[in-house]
């Protein structure tokens, strides 16, 4: 991913944010699990705990909890551009059975360059009316 002529590749970088240190990181260095295979929902929380800035690699994300975030960034690769030229956006299979929304966001959240899906397992969608965010 390119962001301001800096190329990351799940490394740890620092930038400065109205003079507020503000920190990068990618779920895949917390244990997140590209396959979709594992669930990677401590990965992602690991992750927006420790960084401001959370990349999301391409790849299918198991996740069966809600993350929160608080003025932080969860992004795919190709955050804020138009993916379908180049490959489909990191996706998101949010466990509907958690009964509780993928995402909560507060005050300067935002998510960028992601697809979520609900991975029904079984339910029937019109008796599930889990929202995919939540906004404070």
């Amino acid at each position: 991913m390119r962001q301001s002529g800096i190329v990351l590749y799940g490394i740890y970088v620092v930038v400065y944010v109205h003079g507020a240190e503000a920190s990068v990181a990618s779920v895949v260095d917390y244990g997140a699990d590209p396959t979709g295979k594992n669930d990677s929902t401590a990965a992602f929380r690991s992750a927006l705990l420790n960084a401001t800035t959370v990349n999301v690699p391409y790849g299918t994300y198991s996740i069966t909890g809600s993350i929160n975030l608080t003025q932080q960034t969860l992004q795919g690769a190709y955050a804020a551009s138009w993916t379908s030229d180049v490959q489909p956006a990191p996706n998101i299979m949010f466990d509907v059975s958690a009964r509780t929304a993928f995402a909560h966001l507060h005050s300067g959240a935002a998510i960028h360059g992601l697809s979520v899906s609900y991975d029904w397992k079984g339910a029937d969608p019109s008796e599930v009316s889990t929202p995919c965010f939540l906004t404070t």
